[in-house]
């Protein structure tokens, strides 16, 4: 980005990252869009503001309205309430003030939705991502300007009425911003969007949208760089220049001068009322301007009220003439007093972009500059249309009245020697806490954080037996409303609670709040951390994994337990900060169950582990069934829960040893029944970093593994007994050695106890705390 402000001559600024996902904005304005055809096709009149409505009132329920400060922008928001307070006043001596009144609401209706709006996104997002989202605008626009090319003949036309006059307005307020977002951040999509609009400024062949787009673009490539100001005007010369060679210059000015403008509002436009609509010379523009002037004449100071142009011109010209022009208008319906407050609105609304441009980071006084040239323009071009009533006007008044308002939110993140008024928050969100590996290991780790002085708090789904370890831990725990896995819903309750914590980074655990925690860590504008808790083998088929690798590859930060997990990330090309941070182990708890299930003084082979898939169950059983046939002596038992008990049971019966099978379901005492077992197994397809083998190296249990990656990476070649994961008679002769060979068995678990010595669960804690320092600065 430096390169780029560089290369146009802008001196580079140390700024903090703008404010990502600018996808939101982008769907919010095109919505707004395409409510707005919607509007031109089917005279639906009410589908624009509920549309503003709607996205206002989604903004305020899921994103927290941070870094808020209202004294910057009430001298504004002051007169531009008390212009349209004015409007409504003036009703009162119109000549018909109940038609006046009615007149007025809908303008009400029109600009206040658009308006909140605009002021609500203005003090969430970026001037980056702001800018993106209206250079979007036009998008839907063009679409239509084809398809009525096609359809009609004419691209403006959108049924009975035209896209010129809101596509006019909408380039010379949108391409000096889409000029600066371009110098700013160097993306070309700015470029391209720019290029778009221009092209539309000279498709809709409308004399003041040319007179202003073109000028205003190069306002602002003067403003902010001599080098694009000479590219610009190079460029519109040689585009100039192929027109005339494409077009002859007699076309070009028939193109543009067809209605022969006559600006004469003498009283000769009474005379030119009688004749058919083919002899008059653009006469509603003209027609209004002498009514305008009129109305001016007979109450200079306060006009002759709001909607008086329409109704003089339709009760004694029998024509439904709007007061066409902003500055004529205005002067005949509001008098001086209007004219005057719209000078004071113009003159605090630069005070407040001057304010803006002390306090903001180069990149945003960058855009700061486009958006006040855009905002001459529009006005400039209100000159010649109506823009008090424009939904479109409103709504960039909201979104600078917003960002003035915002705190610079980028301070936050920048480093500061002063002290931090609140430990860092960190909100954890899993599903559930139950008995699976990555519930256990947040159990341990949000203890460690919490020591470590972080302000920890966990919001859950489901209960289950890692719960009783942090409820006593004094971690801050969330119950989130009880919901279905696919309920939409979620979502929601999810924002909510980023809104009642305002935690500075979110860490999410598992698919399900991967997915769902990632979306709403995104809409609120939260950084995300993803944790990794397995491999690339794990996630080869199926469309949710796939939604979750889109996501999750934007998020802010993915840590990973494993190397196949972090592998698994870069060829996902994630795009934050990749990290491998290894499971955790707390102090080793050896305290004697109160149910042995029979088998104190028994020898024992131990496996621990969800049962589910990826443990490699039918493997698992056969390999167990063939080492007992061995071993007449040993029993083997099998601890944990999940989806493929019945399926466990099954196969133990049909070994024809059930009687030496015991299956222990949740067991918190894991540390005893290590030190008790001659052997433990894990014959895992894949894994991430397995929690049950960390644990028995920890305690010196002789371990038989199935040979994958994790494995690897977990134990050295010399600490433990590896055999292929399908090869369930290999695994049986390794449990057999390690059982008869105890001297060599117990020298491998002493070399797998010594490489755990760097696998405290405060270490893992403190890895994770760096990480988020780093994050956050």
């Amino acid at each position: 980005m430096d390169a780029q402000r560089k290369k146009f001559g802008v001196k580079p600024h140390n700024t903090a990252p703008l404010t990502p996902y600018p996808w939101v904005l982008a769907l919010f304005f095109s919505a707004i869009a395409t409510a707005q055809l919607a509007v031109l096709w089917f005279e639906w009149y009410r589908i624009l503001p509920a549309t503003f409505i709607l996205l206002t009132a989604l903004l305020l329920c899921a994103q927290p309205m941070r870094h808020v400060r209202f004294d910057s922008q009430l001298s504004v928001l002051g007169v531009f309430i008390t212009l349209y307070a004015y409007m409504v006043v003036s009703t009162a001596w119109a000549p018909n003030a109940q038609e006046a009144v009615v007149d007025v609401g809908r303008v009400l209706v029109a600009i206040v939705p658009p308006f909140l709006f605009g002021q609500t996104v203005g003090r969430r997002f970026s001037l980056a991502s702001i800018s993106f989202g209206l250079g979007l605008i036009p998008l839907p626009f063009a679409f239509q300007a084809l398809y009525s090319a096609y359809a009609y003949g004419d691209s403006m036309l959108v049924g009975a009425l035209s896209i010129r006059t809101i596509l006019s307005g909408l380039c010379c307020l949108i391409a000096p911003i889409q000029l600066a977002l371009y110098i700013s951040t160097g993306k070309r999509i700015a470029l391209i969007q720019l290029a778009l609009l221009l092209v539309l400024a000279l498709l809709i062949q409308s004399r003041s949208a040319l007179l202003i787009v073109f000028p205003a673009v190069l306002a602002a490539a003067y403003f902010l760089s001599r080098r694009m100001f000479a590219t610009s005007l190079i460029t519109i010369f040689v585009v100039g220049a192929a027109a005339l060679i494409v077009l002859p210059p007699s076309e070009i000015v028939e193109r543009f001068s067809s209605a022969n403008t006559n600006l004469d509002i003498s009283e000769s436009v009474l005379e030119e009322a009688s004749k058919p609509a083919e002899g008059r010379v653009d006469f509603d523009r003209r027609l209004a301007a002498f009514v305008s002037l009129n109305l001016f004449l007979e109450n200079p100071v306060l006009g002759g009220g709001y909607s008086s142009v329409l109704q003089v011109t339709r009760d004694q010209h029998h024509k439904d003439v709007v007061s066409h022009g902003f500055v004529p208008g205005t002067l005949g319906e509001l008098g001086i007093l209007g004219i005057v407050l719209i000078l004071i609105f113009v003159r605090r609304s630069f005070r407040v972009f001057k304010r803006m441009t002390r306090e903001q980071p180069e990149s945003d006084t960058i855009l700061i500059t486009g958006y006040k040239v855009g905002f001459v323009a529009l006005l400039a071009y209100g000159f010649f249309h109506q823009t008090l009533e424009s939904a479109f006007f409103a709504l960039f008044v909201g979104l600078f009245l917003g960002a003035a308002s915002r705190k610079t939110a980028h301070t936050i993140c920048q480093p500061t020697d002063k002290p931090i008024r609140r430990p860092m928050r960190v909100l954890h969100l899993i599903s559930t806490l139950g008995s699976g590996g990555a519930e256990r290991q947040l159990s341990l780790l949000a203890p460690a954080m919490l020591s470590a002085g972080l302000d920890v708090v966990v919001a859950y789904r489901e209960g289950g037996i890692n719960l009783a370890r942090l409820a006593d831990s004094g971690v801050s725990l969330y119950q989130l409303p009880a919901r279905a896995n696919h309920d939409p819903r979620q979502f929601l309750d999810l924002c909510t609670v980023m809104t009642r914590l305002q935690p500075d980074l979110v860490q999410t655990w598992l698919l399900q709040m991967d997915v769902m925690g990632g979306l709403a860590a995104r809409w609120a504008g939260i950084p995300q951390v993803l944790s990794e808790r397995s491999s690339a083998t794990m996630y080869a088929n199926g469309w949710k994994f796939a939604l979750r690798a889109a996501l999750g590859r934007h998020a802010k930060a993915i840590v990973a337990n494993s190397q196949g997990g972090l592998d698994y990330w870069h060829a996902q090309r994630a795009r934050g900060c990749l990290r491998l941070i290894h499971n955790g182990l707390s102090p080793l708890v050896i305290s004697r169950p109160a149910d042995d299930l029979g088998l104190a003084d028994v020898p024992l082979l131990m496996v621990a582990g969800r049962l589910s898939y990826e443990k490699n169950i039918p493997v698992l059983v056969d390999a167990l069934a063939g080492a007992l046939r061995q071993l007449p002596a040993h029993h083997a038992v099998l601890f944990g829960e999940g989806p493929l008990r019945e399926d466990v049971e099954r196969r133990i019966d049909a070994s024809g040893l059930g009687e030496r099978f015991h299956l222990g379901g949740f067991s918190s005492e894991l540390g005893f029944w290590l030190q008790r077992a001659q052997a433990l197994v894990s014959v895992s397809s894949f894994e991430g970093h397995p929690n049950v083998v960390i644990e028995a190296a920890a305690a010196g249990c002789p371990m038989v593994l199935s040979d994958i990656p994790a494995h690897r990476e977990a134990v050295a070649a010399s600490a433990a007994l590896f055999a292929a994961a399908d090869n369930a008679s290999s695994l049986a002769s390794h449990i057999v050695a390690t059982v008869n060979d105890r001297q060599s068995a117990l020298e491998r678990a002493d070399r797998a106890r010594a490489a755990t010595a760097d696998l405290a669960i405060d270490r893992a804690a403190a890895r994770y705390l760096a990480l988020y320092r780093e994050l956050l600065q």
